[in-house]
């Protein structure tokens, strides 16, 4: 079966979207959010799970954040 991205679904919760950074107490956004699912869809699975991972810890990190502040659930499925 031809790797098709644009057959994929996801459900998540707004865990991602809501997470703080520090400096200016900004959320993520779900636009924000929104755009990097649309750009992990011409990733493998596994690359696009190190890519949310990744995504997390860079928004965190550079702007000192206090710590993760919800359980953060993404599930996607390719149909």
């Amino acid at each position: 079966m031809k790797h098709d991205p644009s057959n994929r679904l996801y459900s998540f919760t707004n865990a991602y979207q809501d997470q703080l950074e520090g400096a200016k107490g900004q959320t993520f956004l779900k636009r924000r959010f929104f755009e990097k699912l649309t750009f992990i869809q011409i990733l493998s699975r596994l690359n696009y799970h190190h890519d949310l991972k990744h995504t997390k810890h860079q928004w965190m990190t550079q702007y000192k954040a206090q710590g993760q502040i919800d359980d953060m659930s993404i599930v996607g499925v390719q149909l």
